[in-house]
């Protein structure tokens, strides 16, 4: 695989209060990422507004540019295995979407780490 040069562009699958740190997180890398919006079948207008971020529509509207270069990153706040994300991931698979591993700039991750397709790595505040 080449070199990468410049930022990929990442949207996020949910537009809710955790889209909005994951959005964050990613901003503190424009070497990386750039967020160009978030799919979710809401509005979220207080996420469009805050973040001056594009609601892209639904998942629909997002698969539609998978395999075009486009990263997806998930936005949905859950705990260990979540079903509903689960779902949402191998229907994105099955179009060809590919995963980011989104780290917060702060975030301290050990060398030996292992961190696969669509981690998002925080930091506490």
């Amino acid at each position: 695989m080449g070199v990468l040069s410049g930022p990929r562009d990442l949207v996020l699958v949910g537009g809710g209060e955790h889209a909005r740190v994951v959005a964050e997180a990613a901003r503190t890398r424009p070497d990386l990422w750039r967020v160009v919006g978030f799919v979710d079948p809401e509005p979220c207008v207080d996420t469009a507004r805050v973040l001056a971020l594009a609601r892209l529509g639904d998942d629909e509207a997002a698969l539609a540019a998978a395999g075009q270069g486009v990263l997806f990153i998930f936005g949905l706040a859950g705990v260990g295995v979540s079903q509903r994300r689960q779902r949402i991931a191998e229907r994105y698979a099955a179009r060809g979407a590919c995963w980011a591993a989104v780290v917060h700039e702060r975030a301290w991750v050990s060398p030996t780490a292992q961190l696969g397709p669509g981690v998002f790595v925080a930091v506490e505040r």
